[in-house]
């Protein structure tokens, strides 16, 4: 299936990755302003950034559905402020 706008195409790129490709680390989906990484079990999660992040700037880590990140904040929000959290668990 051709598409004319980027748009379209990037919405293509997910549907297909996601009906194709299950033995992937990530089940990546983009649209919306939003970009997810899920594992095989559809949790939220991504080992080497953040598995979700929005236009606006906001941005999150998360390890098998929980939020964690041991070498900085786990969220980031776009005024700057910043949450800590491992295993599930807000630490400040």
């Amino acid at each position: 299936m051709a598409c004319v706008l980027m748009r379209d195409l990037c919405y293509t790129i997910v549907m297909d990755i996601d009906k194709t490709y299950e033995s992937l680390k990530y089940r990546i989906s983009v649209g919306g302003g939003t970009t997810t990484y899920r594992n095989a079990n559809g949790d939220l999660h991504r080992e080497e950034g953040p598995a979700y992040i929005e236009h606006s700037g906001y941005k999150a880590w998360w390890l098998n559905g929980q939020r964690h990140r041991e070498n900085g904040p786990a969220v980031v929000f776009p005024n700057g402020r910043v949450e800590y959290w491992v295993n599930g668990v807000r630490t400040k």
